[in-house]
């Protein structure tokens, strides 16, 4: 069974790769298909929708127009900056180096 934890993860990934077509395109904000991202994830439609309101719970992505249905996807913006997804490298790398240290200290 998978976890809700990696099936928002994967969830996360998706969008944010959507997200970055739309700032290649330089657009402002970049549809989301409800249908699209439940067959990404092998779920339920209701099931993807959650997923985006859980995006937009966490202030991932927000809404910028509803959907037409039939028509058009809704559409979102993204409120992480780049930046921000690149701030917790540095203190992964040094937990990592305190696991190194701590694995190479012979007794």
């Amino acid at each position: 069974m998978i976890s809700k934890l990696s099936v928002k993860r994967e969830g996360f990934f998706i969008v944010r790769a959507w997200a970055g077509v739309a700032e290649h395109k330089k657009e402002k904000d970049f549809p989301i298909s409800r249908a699209s991202l439940a067959d990404r994830l092998s779920m339920t439609p209701p099931g993807a929708g959650k997923v985006i309101l859980k995006l937009c719970k966490d202030n991932v992505i927000a809404p910028t127009r509803p959907c037409v249905v039939h028509k058009e996807s809704a559409r979102y913006r993204r409120l992480l900056l780049r930046g921000e997804l690149k701030a917790q490298p540095p203190i992964l790398a040094g937990a990592l180096k305190l696991v190194y240290q701590n694995a190479t200290v012979t007794s």
